[in-house]
């Protein structure tokens, strides 16, 4: 695939449930963690983590069920992902991991060098005039930054 420019910048962040004393991702050593199945993401923990309990899941939503059901000590996905899963929930973001930032952008097919152009200039305007500020502002509470 190719990609767009990017259009978000997140963290790798673990989701515990609220109560457990979890402070940095290395807490979680011998615990259980959900982690979708062939992303990034689990790539991300195996490399930070590589002895941990990960337990593969398909989706991240699965993961979080495994969470509140206690099958899972923690969930590791990028913030943006997370954050929707802690509201009204008894559950807290552990956002003093090391594994880093990751910029997001829409992957196209490989050969659609015409797409990415059309959306790497509609991202262009949106930011130069202004609304892409607006779409960030309005769902800042999610863990939503900018890309550079």
């Amino acid at each position: 695939p190719i990609f767009s420019v990017p259009y978000l910048e997140t963290s790798w962040v673990v989701l515990v449930k609220d109560g457990m004393n979890i402070t940095h991702i290395t807490d979680l050593g011998n615990k259980r963690i959900a982690v979708q199945k062939g992303t990034n993401s689990e790539r991300q923990l195996r490399k930070i983590l590589p002895n941990a309990n990960i337990i593969p899941v398909a989706t991240v939503y699965l993961g979080f069920q495994k969470l509140e059901r206690g099958e899972v000590d923690a969930v590791y996905d990028v913030e943006t992902t997370l954050k929707s899963y802690t509201q009204d929930k008894q559950l807290k973001l552990v956002t003093d991991v090391v594994s880093g930032k990751i910029s997001l952008g829409f992957a196209l097919v490989k050969d659609n060098a015409f797409l990415r152009s059309k959306i790497n200039d509609g991202l262009t305007a949106i930011r130069k005039d202004g609304t892409y500020q607006k779409i960030l502002d309005k769902w800042s509470n999610l863990g939503v930054k900018a890309a550079k």
